[in-house]
């Protein structure tokens, strides 16, 4: 990996590039209990023996002006299992879940301050996060199409009170984070979050 600053540390450029293989990965899976006297889904850890993470990172900050800050960041990810076989199944070479191959992330801060000692600032963000698998089976109904996740939010500050105004998930896409096979056939899912929005009201001591 490389760390650099440059004009004056108004602009920070950082890379990393990263080879992992691993012996004994584990993974978390959805199951039931088969006997059907504990209700509900659970979540336990299984041994999917080898695993191959190779990509990198380039990310960048860059102070546009005494008051905005512009980010950015690129993602690339090449991550399979190279050996996952069980008595049920073989998933070797199969994608590891939850894995895009990239990830863009871009997001732009401003603050504007008063002459009372008061500021606000403002903030967007948004991701674009490619086509993956939710599951490591990679079935036909395991698969979420590339999706984007845009968050904004506005605070304004005096002294140790602060009140914000945020909205996360603008699109309001129903994104997959997680799937598994349902035992009646088709897919059951986990979703991210909705569009969700508030207020929060904080004083720092």
């Amino acid at each position: 990996g490389s760390k650099n600053r440059f004009f004056d540390n108004r602009l920070q450029l950082n890379a990393e590039f990263f080879y992992y293989d691993y012996e004994g990965y584990q993974v978390v899976v959805i199951a039931t209990d088969p006997t059907g006297f504990f209700p509900g889904q659970f979540f336990p850890s299984q041994n999917a023996q080898k695993a191959e993470f190779k990509g990198g990172e380039i990310e960048v900050n860059w102070l546009v002006s005494d008051n905005g800050q512009l980010d950015l960041a690129l993602t690339l990810l090449d991550a399979k299992h190279t050996e996952f076989v069980t008595s049920a199944f073989n998933w070797s070479g199969n994608d590891v879940q939850r894995a895009p191959p990239y990830t863009v992330m871009g997001g732009y801060r401003h603050k504007w301050s008063f002459p009372n000692g008061s500021s606000l600032t403002g903030r967007i963000s948004s991701m674009y996060v490619d086509g993956n698998y939710t599951r490591d089976a990679n079935g036909p109904g395991d698969w979420q199409e590339a999706y984007t996740n845009t968050s904004a939010n506005l605070t304004y500050q005096r002294g140790p009170w602060s009140l914000s105004g945020w909205v996360r998930n603008i699109e309001d896409d129903a994104v997959i984070s997680l799937s598994r096979s349902a035992d009646r056939g088709g897919y059951s899912v986990f979703t991210l979050p909705p569009r969700t929005y508030g207020f929060t009201l904080k004083y720092e001591m």
